[in-house]
């Protein structure tokens, strides 16, 4: 059955987690006024431009960063190119020339075999005006219960640091969508459904500090799909990724010991204020070495339309320093050694009907470098 063009059989779900869903749903009108426009995103929409790279996934989509990608380490910033699709402040702080790749597959789980295929790559440069990013993404494939076309997209964001506590950061995305099994409004036959994207994305991320037992506490907010995000032609109302989307998180520390860290982040958007979306994520950090996260994300929408909800995702991560080579060009650069990060996700979707299956890796060319600069003053 193709979940994102039917609904359920069940007219009223009899599942917990429906009604509370509905209860939700009911009280996005009193906190924000409703707009005229239809919302109506295929199943995934939401979450088009989080495949690709596993970071995505495993950093819950936290727009105040986390032990994954951590906004304002000491020593520049973990956040990678990727994370420009979340919020383009999170890399103001990294001071390396930094790479990414990863891809991510859906696999249908029940019924005949269908998988789709999303690839990321993307690179970071740091300047003395702030940090630079750009990424290229591409999928081949879809499945019944999540399909979004053949999709095309390109990123590009910039990070800043305004204060030492306080980061900005804007990106724009640019995308087409070869769509060719979309259906027109109330129109049975199939027909090609062609659609292109260009939007923007606006964010800040900012410091608290400790706060009582949580420490590095960091609040942040977006501001995502201002311009023209994809049209759905499936149901030929609505957008995807919703247009003008709001998303706040905050993100903390809980246990800071010389082994063992571990750290938590919670997260909620508003897709055109009609739909709420939490994320919530921990992780635990093992000798600065391993990285175990463990997630959950609800999209209430979806949740009804679909009566299942997904399971939470395991992600790992395993980071390690490695030689580059002895060039002149390298040594030049101080770019003999350098950190390199590799993660996996794993996550069971909408009731088990998909699994999602990511892994990649990332890059930062040289050693950070933790000490401050020394001013000398000499007399003559």
């Amino acid at each position: 059955m193709y979940m994102n063009r039917t609904h359920s059989n069940k007219t009223q779900p009899h599942t917990t987690h429906a009604a509370l869903c509905r209860a939700l749903l009911l009280l996005l009108p009193l906190l924000f006024p409703a707009p005229a426009r239809g919302y109506e995103p295929p199943i995934g929409g939401e979450t088009l431009l989080l495949l690709g790279h596993p970071s995505l996934t495993a950093g819950a989509v936290s727009t105040a960063g986390n032990l994954l990608w951590q906004p304002f380490k000491r020593g520049g910033s973990s956040a990678g190119p990727a994370a420009i699709t979340v919020n383009p402040a999170l890399t103001a702080n990294n001071q390396r020339f930094t790479l990414d790749a990863g891809y991510t597959g859906l696999f249908q789980a029940k019924g005949d075999f269908a998988a789709a295929h999303y690839i990321h790559i993307g690179s970071l440069f740091p300047t003395r005006y702030g940090a630079f990013s750009a990424a290229l993404r591409f999928n081949a494939g879809s499945l019944p219960a999540i399909d979004l076309g053949q999709v095309v997209l390109a990123n590009a964001g910039f990070g800043r640091d305004i204060t030492q506590n306080l980061f900005v950061g804007a990106a724009l995305t640019g995308g087409y969508n070869f769509n060719e099994t979309g259906e027109a409004a109330n129109e049975p036959a199939k027909r090609p459904f062609n659609d292109w994207a260009l939007f923007a994305k606006i964010g800040f991320v900012y410091r608290l500090g400790d706060l009582g037992p949580l420490l590095e506490s960091a609040v942040a907010a977006t501001v995502s799909q201002l311009g023209k995000p994809f049209t759905n032609g499936v149901s030929g109302t609505g957008f995807y990724p919703s247009l003008a989307t709001p998303q706040v998180g905050y993100s903390a520390i809980v246990l800071d010991e010389t082994h063992v860290r571990t750290g938590f982040s919670v997260d909620l958007s508003f897709p055109i204020f009609q739909n709420l979306v939490l994320d919530a994520a921990l992780q635990i950090e093992i000798a600065r070495v391993i990285l175990i996260s463990a997630g959950y994300k609800i999209n209430i929408r979806e949740t009804l339309r679909t009566d299942t909800m997904n399971l939470p995702f395991v992600s790992l991560s395993y980071n390690f320093t490695a030689g580059m080579g002895k060039s002149g060009a390298l040594i030049e650069r101080g770019w003999e050694r350098s950190d390199i990060g590799i993660s996996g996700v794993w996550e069971s979707m909408y009731g088990g009907a998909a699994h999602l299956i990511s892994a990649g890796a990332l890059i930062n060319m040289g050693s950070p470098s933790t000490d401050p600069p020394q001013i000398l003053i000499e007399d003559k």
